[in-house]
């Protein structure tokens, strides 16, 4: 059976779901979106995404199209209909369909919502998380990564060339400092086992991200966050990324150089299992 979709008001299957070739987050990527992590009965971090959508949504000046009561319903809906076990809900909401132009319209418009659903493996601890390798490009984004834009472009392009390197993410440097990865936020530990991260601002700023200064406290470690070169990153510890779906993926080697020993990711791996204990019940 194939998966469905709820897109403006209706659960379609994913080939008979259709959006308006005016769509502005077609024309102009004039659109933002949201992830969440689904595992086991058990949804990551919901309202805390769902904040940030809203606050992506009125940096855009969009307005919320739907209650946040009525999203949950709709998830919910949306999961059985799929029989989602483990993977990701997403959100996409647009300022609406108008003719094109690049003024954004006066007229009051109606926003375009799609959340679909994908099946994909979360690991329940960090015994099965592997390490990656990542290289550092330069961060080319618009100035808004702030805000949780479909604006990808950017990031597609960095990681495909990472990947062509034989690399499962990148790490973006702007200005001579580290700002984030392109789907993921970047963390690295130093030998003081302070857990150093970059400032908001030039970054998206992560939910697991921030779940994590909680799991970190929890383990006694310190949170700093500041502006650091590649080269502190690359003398690091332990390094990893963040995300709502790889939690933490700790890394072995930054460009040519393998962090820490190359072998011991025990940090990584404490607020991995830290996280995964945190994460509440699905509230029925």
């Amino acid at each position: 059976m194939g998966r469905f979709a709820y897109i403006n008001g209706s659960y379609k299957r994913h080939n008979q779901a259709e959006i308006s070739i005016d769509d502005r987050g077609l024309q102009f990527g004039d659109a933002v979106y949201e992830v969440y992590s689904y595992q086991n009965d058990r949804v990551l971090d919901d309202d805390l995404h769902l904040n940030r959508l809203e606050k992506s949504l009125g940096a855009l000046g969009i307005e919320m199209p739907i209650t946040r009561d009525s999203l949950k319903i709709i998830v919910t809906k949306l999961v059985k209909m799929n029989n989602l076990k483990t993977g990701l809900v997403y959100f996409q909401i647009s300022r609406g369909t108008f003719p094109r132009d690049h003024f954004i319209p006066k007229k009051k418009i109606i926003p375009n919502i799609i959340i679909t659903t994908k099946s994909m493996t979360i690991l329940d601890n960090s015994k099965m998380v592997k390490p990656i390798n990542v290289i550092s490009q330069d961060d080319i984004r618009w100035g808004r990564v702030d805000i949780k834009t479909v604006m990808l472009l950017p990031n597609c392009l960095a990681k495909t060339n990472g990947r062509k390197k034989g690399c499962e993410e990148i790490v973006f440097v702007k200005d001579g400092f580290v700002t984030e990865s392109a789907s993921s936020n970047f963390f690295f530990i130093d030998g003081d086992n302070n857990l150093i991260t970059a400032p908001t601002g030039d970054i998206l700023e992560g939910i697991t991200r921030n779940r994590l200064f909680d799991c970190a406290k929890i383990l006694g470690l310190n949170v700093i966050e500041r502006k650091f070169i590649i080269d502190d990153a690359k003398q690091a510890k332990e390094a990893f990324i963040s995300s709502a779906s790889q939690i933490v993926k700790p890394i072995k080697k930054i460009d040519d150089n393998v962090i820490g020993d190359g072998k011991n990711y025990s940090i990584c791996s404490k607020l991995y299992d830290t996280y995964m204990k945190k994460v509440p019940k699905i509230v029925e």
